[in-house]
């Protein structure tokens, strides 16, 4: 019986621990510099690259195993813009202008399935 615990618990952790992975959020563009990001098999980006991008962008970006959202800003607009995979899509992210929103964007969204979250 003791085993059987075990091996229980040592599997709850191991699923656990691919969710975690699966799961990222992270900054896809620093003041008009991509950054990085790390395809992973358990993710929904598969490959990685290094997007391009324009002078002034912040974007961020959180994926999950099923869907990717997208939240980006520049330093001469007043809106931020998201966007997702599930179901696609690019709004305005608020219905009035913001003061900074390339820093806003830099805010990674907390759901893959909405760019403004």
């Amino acid at each position: 019986m003791d085993k059987s615990t075990k091996i229980v618990v040592m599997g709850g952790v191991l699923a656990i621990g691919l969710l975690s992975q699966a799961q990222a959020a992270g900054n896809a563009c620093s003041v008009g510099t991509g950054v990085a990001i790390a395809g992973n098999s358990a993710s929904f980006i598969k490959d990685s690259f290094t997007p391009k991008c324009s002078t002034g962008v912040e974007a961020s970006y959180f994926q999950s195993t099923t869907a990717v959202s997208v939240r980006s800003g520049s330093s001469k607009g007043m809106h931020t813009f998201g966007g997702t995979s599930d179901g696609g899509g690019v709004a305005q992210c608020e219905s009035s202008s913001v003061s900074a929103p390339a820093t806003t964007a830099a805010t990674a969204p907390t759901s893959a399935t909405n760019g403004c979250s």
